[in-house]
């Protein structure tokens, strides 16, 4: 019973080199924590099925997915999560089941998004324009009922 109190002695006993070990650990779990960001998982955009339009859905990778993929055929955009592992030709041709096609994978959050043209843009911009003027010509007619029920 006494070598088992020596021994709890000589690694409790605090020291100078054992306080700096300690910080050292600490310091060390710190650092790790936040370069893999807590647990964090990668976020991509996510177009599994292939799109003809510009991709906006996000998706939460999973465990082991440590890349986004945005990959092109056709005129159609395929994006998701997976693994860098799987971003090769041969892997993603049968996966896809796609003969010619053009892809990159990255490794940073929302990396895989599709660059929009000039022209993309300004129709975007012309469809929000027409729900809004949509949704103010509904007001107005809502409005004016309003007060025809009133008179």
């Amino acid at each position: 019973m006494t070598e088992l109190k020596v021994i709890f002695y000589l690694f409790t006993e605090v020291t100078a080199p054992s306080v700096t070990m300690r910080s050292s650990v600490v310091f060390c779990l710190a650092v790790s924590f936040a370069m893999f960001g807590f647990g964090l998982s990668l976020q991509c955009y996510s177009c599994p099925d292939g799109s003809i339009n510009i991709c906006e859905v996000k998706q939460e990778c999973g465990q082991g997915e440590d890349s986004c993929l945005k990959l092109t055929s056709g005129g159609k955009s395929y994006a998701e999560c997976l693994r860098n592992a799987d971003c090769d030709f041969m892997t993603l041709a049968v996966r896809y089941a796609l003969a010619d096609f053009d892809f990159s994978c990255c490794q940073t959050e929302l990396c895989n998004e599709e660059k929009k043209t000039f022209f993309q843009k300004v129709g975007h911009l012309q469809v929000r324009e027409k729900v809004w003027l949509e949704r103010r010509h509904r007001a107005e007619e809502d409005a004016r009922t309003q007060e025809g029920k009133t008179d």
